[in-house]
């Protein structure tokens, strides 16, 4: 056998050390799979390790989501019409767009206004249309929006924070990265306060571990062992939180410890063990993703996500080949993971990567947190996949024991948080015509609306705390809460529909206090992400739009 086969591209690491013919395929060359160890191969380009598994989930992946634009870009072509291009812009596949116009400016000229990413920007659409042409019938005055002329300033909202951008010099990140005792222990009470209560993903206990142990040297070897690895998991985690809300100061060590997260994955875990390498690969993709929640740096929390689903499965197989049960720590990444996952699905409404595992992995018992997540994300993509989903047909999607009966019950957290799920059942142009609905529709929708204001109320807590782990994902959920709730109360005014002995409009406490809440949580978040600023131009332009319409009962929009 000639030297060449050993450094042709077409060879995996493994058999190339060995110095072995390899039939480098995915997800597995034959010697790899047959020896159950993971198969990967150095890419000259990137200049990192390239996982077989991670690279066959990908080509997956890609050939489902082609599938799926062509299915949309059929169904479109069958939909649009000569005739109906050519009149007002109107919203095409849900989620598709990601920002708007508000009205065509020949007709009813205005400024331009950015309406953020994600499927809000659908609903603030819709939402701005509507109150525009509203203004123009009744020939009433535009409010002043108080928006900036140059349209291209909202794209700057999107750039990541100067502070931790550009290149760095590693030697300076070493000596300006240095943490004292006493800022590390105050991190690690950070981490437990905020990120402990909901992703308990890291094995062991944090509080013995780390004072048990001083700062891993980054640059040596001792960051190979688990422990050491825990310790950076959760120094990075922490910091990404203070430098975020409170210190900027500690930008530097940040940015250190976020690059040897990264190390750890491009250099490979030195642990001998091959299952316990491929649960700690998971632990810190799953700790990546999070810091990318909390600082967007690389804006691929979506690929990191799935780079950790991946590694999830591997992980599951090993156990498997071995014979072994799973265990807890097995369970804990699994449902980190699909909370963190069902978080970023419902953002960018998309397709969920987990294959339905949380409900199917043997009998244990799983947190009330992840069945809700879980069947959020399954009501979620049903709503996604199916057009015509009626409103009884989705409430039984949620769990019975989560089910709210009459609009006035006490709705849980948990509950609200899946009947958030159903808001783009009631998010439509019917609504804000005032057409009247059935009896048990409304209903329905009096519990989203409530459960909306449900979510504020408990973000608006969390914040008082400083206790919100993505500015960027929450300002999103929040828009949309604020949304429905605006949509709830357009159509109440613009029915006269009551629901059971309520009058047909709310007193002003009970009106205004979600709206003011969700614009003190948007004006805190842009205070602390420029990214939110879209939001809150968006939610205020919306507010704005609102009065006019409430204060004239019996006039649909």
């Amino acid at each position: 056998m000639s030297d060449r086969s050993y450094t042709s591209p077409q060879v995996c690491t493994r058999c190339r050390e060995k110095k072995i013919r390899c039939d480098l395929r995915l997800p597995s060359c034959k010697r790899c799979a047959a020896a159950d160890v993971q198969c990967c191969f150095w890419d000259p380009i990137l200049e990192k390790t390239v996982y077989c598994g991670y690279l066959h989930f990908l080509h997956q992946r890609e050939s489902s989501l082609k599938r799926k634009i062509q299915q949309r870009s059929d169904e479109l072509g069958q939909l649009l019409s000569p005739s109906r291009s050519n009149s007002v812009p109107s919203s095409t596949a849900t989620g598709s767009n990601h920002h708007g116009d508000t009205i065509d400016r020949t007709t009813f000229p205005s400024q331009a206004l950015y309406l953020g990413p994600g499927h809000s920007a659908e609903i603030v659409q819709r939402f701005l249309k509507a109150g525009l042409e509203w203004h123009r019938q009744k020939q009433l005055p535009l409010p002043d929006f108080h928006l900036p002329v140059p349209a291209q300033a909202y794209y700057t909202l999107l750039e990541p924070r100067a502070v931790l951008s550009g290149p760095r010099d590693l030697g300076s990140l070493e000596l300006s990265g240095l943490l004292t005792s006493t800022t590390k222990n105050a991190l690690v009470q950070h981490y437990l306060n905020v990120v402990g209560p909901n992703f308990d993903f890291l094995h062991g206990d944090l509080e013995s571990l780390i004072d048990d142990l001083d700062l891993p040297d980054l640059s040596g070897s001792d960051t190979n062992s688990e422990n050491s690895i825990t310790i950076v998991i959760v120094l990075t985690i922490s910091l990404a939180l203070v430098v975020r809300d409170l210190q900027t100061s500690l930008s530097d060590a940040f940015v250190r410890f976020r690059r040897a997260l990264k190390e750890f994955v491009d250099s490979g875990i030195t642990v001998e063990d091959q299952l316990e390498r491929q649960r700690l690969l998971c632990t810190i993709l799953i700790s990546q993703a999070l810091c990318e929640l909390i600082i967007p740096e690389s804006y691929q929390v979506w690929d990191l996500l799935g780079a950790a689903v991946s590694a999830l499965d591997e992980l599951r197989l090993g156990y498997r080949s071995h014979h072994l049960n799973l265990n807890e720590q097995y369970f804990k990444l699994e449902c980190s993971l699909l909370k963190l996952e069902s978080s970023v699905v419902l953002h960018f409404q998309r397709p969920s990567s987990f294959p339905g595992k949380i409900t199917s992995s043997g009998a244990r018992s799983i947190d009330e947190q992840s069945i809700v997540w879980s069947s959020g994300a399954n009501i979620a993509q049903t709503l996604m996949d199916t057009s015509d989903v009626s409103v009884a047909d989705a409430v039984n999607l949620i769990p019975p024991t989560l089910r709210v009966e009459l609009p006035h019950d006490r709705i849980s957290l948990s509950s609200a948080l899946l009947y958030a799920t159903l808001q783009p059942l009631f998010i439509t142009e019917e609504i804000l015509s005032g057409q009247p609905l059935e009896e048990s529709t409304l209903n329905a929708f009096q519990i989203v609306a409530t459960s909306a204001c449900t979510i504020v109320d408990h973000l608006d807590e969390l914040n008082k705390s400083d206790k919100i782990l993505s500015l960027w994902l929450e300002a999103d959920r929040v828009l949309r809460c604020g949304m429905v709730w605006l949509f709830y109360l357009v159509h109440q005014s613009q029915s006269g529909q009551v629901v059971g002995n309520q009058s047909s409009t709310n007193g002003a406490r009970d009106t205004m206090a979600p709206i003011l809440k969700v614009t003190s949580l948007l004006s805190s978040f842009a205070g602390r992400f420029k990214g939110a600023s879209a939001s809150l131009s968006a939610w205020e332009a919306c507010v704005a739009l609102l009065w006019p319409v409430i204060s004239s009962n019996g006039n649909s929009l």
